[in-house]
């Protein structure tokens, strides 16, 4: 199994937590509760 590190930047409410989602689960959340 390989291991990734990534680093997410940008502005709030841009999608940063969605992209990280369909990169690990192979899934794009549309709708998403940001914390």
């Amino acid at each position: 199994m390989h291991e990734y590190k990534i680093v997410i930047l940008g502005s709030g409410g841009v999608g940063k937590s969605a992209l990280t989602v369909q990169f690990v689960q192979g899934l794009f959340v549309e709708k998403y509760d940001p914390t």
